[in-house]
């Protein structure tokens, strides 16, 4: 009887170590990634501690989080500012099975006042607009037939197109606490604002470095 009684429950633990692995290889991760503009690179963290304070000291204006459920890419955060501060854009992109497949933005322009909420589907390497919802930015009372020009912040279609790809997955060890960068090309020097019409769709293979748009065909 004691022998049986210790093979249940020897097996009720080894069923209960198994469940909490696998529950926690479905918990999320994440790993973050700043934009250094002066230096020509991205690095990125596993602290968020250490990520926060390297975006203060470099006042860095391109960052990003990325979310990883049971290994892979579950959703990508991308926040882009001016230089002069007169806009800012929240992305955040879900991703299936290795593939962007929608796209949430969240566009607020300082000088009109302006907030603009818009949800794209991606496919076939575009952004196609399903939503698009424009608020007083102060007020948050929504705005009717009022057109605004946008930041041109364009679509990311690939995940391998995002200037921190290589940074994301293995080159961040779990529980790394020193910045790991890459560097990066800067195609032109960041000036003006940059911005683009409410319609425009994503196109594909676009990369953006600064606050101009840059296509590459």
């Amino acid at each position: 009887m004691r022998q049986f009684i210790a093979l249940v429950l020897a097996a009720t633990l080894s069923v209960a170590v198994a469940a909490q692995s696998a529950s926690e290889r479905r918990r999320p991760t994440k790993s973050f990634f700043l934009e250094d503009f002066t230096a020509q690179k991205w690095c990125g963290f596993n602290s968020q501690a250490l990520w926060k304070s390297k975006v203060q000291s470099l006042s860095a204006r391109s960052v990003a989080t990325v979310e990883y459920t049971n290994t892979h890419v579950s959703s990508i955060e991308v926040t882009e500012e001016s230089e002069s501060g007169d806009w800012i854009v929240y992305d955040d992109y879900s991703v299936s099975s290795g593939k962007l497949i929608r796209l949430q933005r969240k566009s607020n322009v300082l000088p009109e006042n302006v907030s603009v909420e818009q949800v794209f589907r991606i496919e076939n390497r575009r952004g196609v607009v399903e939503k698009t919802d424009t608020r007083d930015l102060k007020s948050g009372k929504p705005i009717k037939n009022h057109d605004v020009d946008l930041p041109a912040v364009p679509i990311i279609v690939d995940l391998q197109k995002f200037p921190f790809s290589a940074l994301m997955g293995t080159r961040i060890a779990p529980g790394q606490k020193q910045e790991t960068c890459v560097s990066v090309k800067q195609k032109f020097t960041r000036t003006g604002a940059g911005f683009r019409n409410r319609g425009t769709s994503g196109t594909s293979g676009t990369e953006r470095y600064g606050t101009k748009l840059i296509i590459e065909r």
